[in-house]
């Protein structure tokens, strides 16, 4: 388990700067108006949509387990409702409670939640860290 996480924790920390710089290069690409250029964008879209299934692709393993936590939820509430047996009633209500009280989490380092939103948290880290760029470079080109 200790293994699985440094793993996701590495790989987390060394595709980030490289989706970084390929959506920087891809932006500058589109600003600058090269025509020599644009065979460049076939080479870049690909890597940055592979770089970003890898980022995202235990977060989406995550978000199946979790729906299928919920199911299970649903399952045992509806087994409970059906069930005539008080003892087995009890067990399944304490079941229940359990998956309640302990939902399925996942987290890098206590620091970064798996889930679908880590997606979009990528996505938009990379927005913001992109036009920063592009305006550092814009500025010093300037100036």
């Amino acid at each position: 388990m200790i293994f699985f996480l440094f793993q996701l924790m590495i790989q987390f920390l060394g595709n980030f700067p490289k989706l970084l710089v390929v959506i920087y290069a891809l932006s500058s690409l589109a600003f600058e108006g090269d025509p020599v250029r644009p065979p460049l964008i076939f080479i870049s879209v690909p890597e940055a949509v592979l770089t970003v299934l890898a980022l995202s692709s235990a977060a989406l393993v995550v978000e199946g387990i979790i729906s299928e936590v919920d199911k299970i939820k649903e399952i045992l509430t509806a087994q409970q409702l059906k069930c005539s047996d008080e003892c087995l009633r009890f067990e399944l209500q304490t079941a229940l409670q359990y998956v309640r009280l302990r939902p399925f989490r996942y987290t890098l380092c206590r620091a970064i939640p798996l889930d679908v939103n880590m997606l979009f948290n990528i996505i938009s880290i990379c927005i913001t860290y992109v036009i920063v760029g592009l305006q550092l470079t814009h500025f010093s080109q300037q100036g």
